[in-house]
């Protein structure tokens, strides 16, 4: 049984792509898997991630173009995992990052979904830089949190039960931005 998929939605990204999909490899599990959705780049991604020889990478094409709100949808809708992770295809994703999450004691323990600070690196700074909601605390976020708080967007390390993710509706194609908040909202 497959325990969480990544799901990387991309459209003509190469370079990007194989740095996104190397970092997904690493941080899957053994019992997880990558799945790519091509929203109809112009070179295709399974030719792009061609090199890579891992059974825990799939490919599938979007139907028609339609934006990442629908490749994500039909990422979801193909995983085979029961928790899900989104990557974006210009994003990379810390090693041991699904681990932590689906751990005894980890989010998934604890919450049907959640998120995380990400780390945002520069070519030409010295050092990294963490960015994340310095209110919050570690850990569930509290009923009283202002809503700011509760809301994230697909790059903040999100990741759902597959389940809660169809119960919520997934995202809404038909917003080209801030389709996230409007799921952290229903949820």
């Amino acid at each position: 049984m497959i325990r969480c998929t990544i799901v990387i939605p991309t459209h003509n990204r190469d370079d990007l792509l194989v740095r996104a999909v190397r970092s997904a490899l690493t941080a899957s599990p053994q019992d997880g898997e990558v799945l790519v959705v091509d929203d109809k780049s112009v070179v295709p991604a399974s030719q792009v991630l061609a090199c890579f020889q891992d059974p825990r990478l799939r490919v599938i094409v979007n139907q028609g173009r339609s934006g990442a709100a629908t490749a994500r949808n039909v990422g979801v809708a193909s995983a085979a995992g029961e928790w899900i992770f989104f990557l974006d295809d210009d994003d990379e994703i810390v090693a041991d990052y699904c681990s932590r999450v689906l751990e005894p004691g980890g989010g998934a323990a604890r919450a049907e979904w959640g998120f995380s600070s990400i780390v945002e690196r520069r070519e030409d700074a010295k050092r990294d830089s963490v960015k994340g909601r310095k209110r919050l605390l570690r850990g569930i976020t509290p009923q009283t949190a202002h809503v700011r708080d509760t809301v994230a967007a697909m790059s903040d390390g999100f990741w759902i039960r597959r389940n809660c993710f169809t119960d919520a509706g997934g995202l809404d194609p038909a917003q080209t931005i801030d389709e996230d908040t409007d799921l952290c909202m229903r949820l």
